[in-house]
């Protein structure tokens, strides 16, 4: 996962990583950030990211 978040912040190089980033389960991590590279968005861009962005969304 540290070449990945690498990899990102060579893409993103002022990015943060969000508040929730640190609830979701590693595999996910992985998933969102392969994502992220190779269509080259930002974290909260990713598809599975958007599902926990409706989670807290309902939550609220």
């Amino acid at each position: 996962m540290e070449k990945l978040i690498k990899e990102y912040y060579k893409i993103f190089p002022n990015t943060h990583f969000f508040p929730e980033w640190f609830e979701i389960p590693k595999q996910e991590k992985i998933e969102i950030l392969k994502e992220a590279i190779k269509d080259k968005k930002d974290l909260s861009q990713t598809k599975l990211f958007k599902k926990y962005e409706e989670k807290v969304i309902d939550i609220k």
